[in-house]
């Protein structure tokens, strides 16, 4: 069943349909999503785990970590400002490593990305300069951006955490993502992860940027956006079916839900997209109304009057082949269907493509 994509939205506006696409997947990147669920009990009934994931996660952590954690008080952000580090950890990117990472940073160096990063300095358009002054020690400065996310509807936490020192800051959050990567993090994701980012690479060879992120995301399109080279793919589990949209500098990251396909242990079992789009194709009464669009966008009512259906069996037979991604559906007055006709020319290269990364991993 196709449904509306549930977004969690940490950015200033969208993108651009004309950016380069990464597919990175890391264990590093669902531990930081796990973290942001875990610090969102309320949200997080609403991931694809529900309370009961919730319940087993806290049961793992003592009462004092759980007690730290709530003391952050950002609504989870810490951990989604700390994604675009994960991006900069050199490969492979293993929390291990991402950890290391974060170890070598200069405390100041920390401090300046989770400020610049924060939304509550974009809520009150505070300029780079004035962030620069403050990780370079300029007191007033800093006291104006303490001062402002005292004052932030995204968690009083930041001002907290923002009062320590930037060794200290550093050291708080080292400390909570080793304690819970030992104690809590469900780490056998790897290989689920990257079944799902070749999945993705496969779509990647054939599809436009902005389809690629529309097909990954179940729906999430482009609109301008000026400054960001390249848009981030990073498939996660816990988050399902949410999508959660954040910036890193001049990157956007999607964390998207990882299909369901690939979650089950049949590493055989074909991507949906493919199954749906060649099932869309083969039924006759499918490849009529396709015909008939060829000719113009047209509505439900004339389509079950050339058909000489019913309404609800021309509309399954649209459902499916929208599922597809074969037709696309303009809501205005009166609901018109169009054929999308870049999406039949992929049809073949999309199985070829498929064909090929499997025959390359064999």
């Amino acid at each position: 069943m196709t449904v509306d994509p549930r977004v969690r939205d940490f950015t200033e506006t969208a993108t651009t349909p004309s950016l380069r696409v990464e597919v990175d997947p890391s264990p590093a990147y669902e531990l930081l999503f796990q973290l942001f669920a875990l610090d969102n009990p309320d949200d997080a009934t609403e991931y694809a785990g529900g309370p009961d994931w919730l319940d087993q996660t806290r049961g793992r952590l003592p009462a004092e970590f759980l007690d730290e954690l709530a003391a952050l008080n950002t609504g989870g952000e810490i951990w989604l400002v700390l994604l675009g580090l994960v991006y900069d950890t050199p490969a492979p990117k293993t929390i291990d490593a991402f950890l290391d990472y974060l170890e070598s940073m200069d405390p100041a160096e920390l401090q300046s990305h989770l400020i610049s990063q924060a939304w509550f300095t974009k809520e009150r358009g505070i300029p780079q300069q004035l962030i620069d002054d403050a990780a370079g020690g300029d007191v007033a400065a800093y006291e104006t951006i303490c001062a402002a996310a005292e004052e932030c509807a995204c968690g009083p936490g930041w001002f907290e955490l923002l009062s320590h020192p930037a060794a200290e800051i550093k050291r708080i959050l080292v400390d909570i993502i080793r304690r819970f990567a030992d104690k809590a993090f469900e780490g056998d994701v790897s290989k689920l992860l990257d079944r799902d980012a070749r999945a993705k690479r496969v779509l990647a060879a054939t599809l436009p940027p902005a389809e690629l992120v529309e097909r990954a995301t179940n729906g999430i399109t482009f609109t301008n956006l000026d400054g960001v080279d390249a848009v981030i793919l990073v498939p996660s589990i816990v988050i399902r079916p949410f999508v959660v949209i954040t910036d890193h500098g001049p990157l956007r990251i999607f964390g998207y839900p990882v299909a369901e396909e690939n979650l089950t242990a049949d590493e055989d079992a074909p991507p949906s997209w493919l199954v749906d789009f060649y099932k869309a194709v083969g039924d006759d009464k499918r490849l009529r109304i396709l015909t008939i669009l060829t000719e113009g966008a047209t509505t439900l009512g004339a389509l079950v009057e050339r058909l000489d259906l019913s309404k609800s069996t021309v509309h399954h037979h649209l459902r499916l082949l929208r599922t597809a991604g074969l037709v696309r559906v303009t809501i205005g007055d009166e609901h018109t269907y169009s054929l999308r006709t870049d999406a039949v020319a992929q049809g073949g290269p999309l199985l070829e493509a498929y064909l090929h990364e499997r025959i390359n991993r064999e």
